[in-house]
Order: C-alpha cells, then structure tokens, then sequence
C-alpha cells in the first residue's frame, strides 16, 4: 500500500511538473510584458515625453546630435569653453593633457569605431564603420549643486567632465539650452549646448533666465540670453583633418 501511495504522489509530482512546462520555446512577447508581466508599470501609457520629464526632475538631461554622415576619416575635438561676464576664461597650459586644460577641451582621435559581429568569438571578424552621433549626458543633484557632470559618449568612445557652478544668490539656477543646427563643416567649429546661470534682475527682485529654446533659432536672442547670463559654458565640437 506504501509502495503504491509513493507511486502515486511521485506520477502526481510528475504531472504537475509537465503541467508548468519543461520544453524549449522562443519567448516571442514584447519586451515589455516579458520584463513587467504584472504590468506594474504600464509602459504603453507612458510617453517618451514623459520619460524625459521624468528624468529632469532627477536631474538628468539627454541631448543627442546625429551628424551629418562622413565618407573618410577625420578627427574630432569637443570642446567645453567657459564664460564670465562674457569673456572668455583663459586657457592653462600647465597641463599637457587636453582633458584638463583650462579650456576643458575633450579629445577624439577620429570618427570611427570598431566592432565584431560576435564579440565573444576570439577569431570574430572586426570591422570598422563611421560614428553616427555625439550624444551628451548631464546629471545635477540639485540646482544648488556646486557642479554638473557632463558625459559625451559615441560607439568610439565616452568621457565625463565636471563643470563648476557660479552660484552667487539663492535663487539663482542653471539651465541647459541646445543648438538644432548642428552639421559640420569642416575646420569649423559648431556649437552643440549652452550651460548659463541665470542673472538677476533688480527692478522685480527676481533671477531670470529668458530666451529662445532653440538657440539656432534666433541668433539675436540667443546673443542677449549670453549677454545677461554672468557665468556660462559652451560646447561645441570641430570636425578636421
């Protein structure tokens, strides 16, 4: 009798076993059901929009800049230039290294990248193609934050740098405003973001920061917002042979 209830229970373990399923089969639902099948957080009701607001109020921003495609290789350097009341802040050169000059100049050696179409295979075939991109990343704890951090990234390489803040009264802020004619021409330099302080404005006992959005918009304009701000960077890049 023992030996038969043991027979039963393991055949019945059996079944249940078979009933959750044991093959192999390609998971073929969207990633977003696969990742969150309880649908916790409904995905499909959530805007890129509101994803990005979302993160500016974490204090992250995203600007990317596709570029105008290359047919030979080149170098690029970023550039992060600093302002103070409008002038330019000298370059140190006692520093060699390009990262951590005064001008706070980035360096790329070139536009391209490599890549594998295995990257786990050690005798993988690698080949080379074109960078497609520059996109930045900007984190800010807070606005009273004494720095950002500022990351540029493409599929050649990624680098992040501080920039210090100015801050001289409690209601005053930074803020990001972007350049959307960005194609490069070459040995030009193209301005890509503005990062400006606002400035403060006696006659309403305010700090302001006003101006245009889109800074290739209204050249006018956007030379009055930097003509106000007190402290600002800008960042541009320079495509050469």
């Amino acid at each position: 009798m023992k030996l038969k209830h043991a027979l039963l229970i393991t055949l019945s373990c059996l079944g249940g076993t078979w009933a959750w399923g044991q093959e192999f089969k390609p998971d073929t639902r969207p990633i977003a059901v696969q990742r969150d099948g309880n649908n916790k957080y409904p995905a499909d009701a959530i805007s890129p929009v509101q994803l990005m607001d979302a993160l500016e109020m974490a204090g992250i921003r995203i600007f990317n800049f596709p570029l105008k495609p290359f047919d030979k290789e080149y170098k690029i350097h970023v550039y992060v230039r600093e302002y103070v009341n409008g002038k330019r802040v000298e370059k140190d050169d006692s520093n060699e290294h390009p990262l951590l000059q005064g001008e706070n100049m980035y360096f790329v050696e070139n536009n391209t990248y490599t890549y594998s179409d295995n990257e786990r295979a050690n005798d993988s075939i690698r080949y080379k193609d074109y960078i497609k991109s520059l996109t930045f990343y900007t984190k800010d704890a807070d606005k009273s934050d004494s720095t950002s951090m500022l990351t540029v990234r493409t599929n050649a390489f990624s680098m992040m740098r501080p920039l210090t803040k100015k801050i001289t009264g409690e209601g005053e802020s930074y803020y990001w405003r972007s350049y959307s004619k960005t194609d490069w021409t070459l040995n030009e330099e193209i301005p890509l973001l503005v990062y400006a302080s606002s400035w403060y404005d006696e006659k309403y006992d305010v700090y302001r920061f006003c101006g245009v959005v889109d800074l290739s918009q209204d050249a006018a304009q956007t030379n009055k917002l930097l003509s106000h701000s007190p402290h600002y960077y800008i960042i541009s890049y320079k495509v050469f042979e």
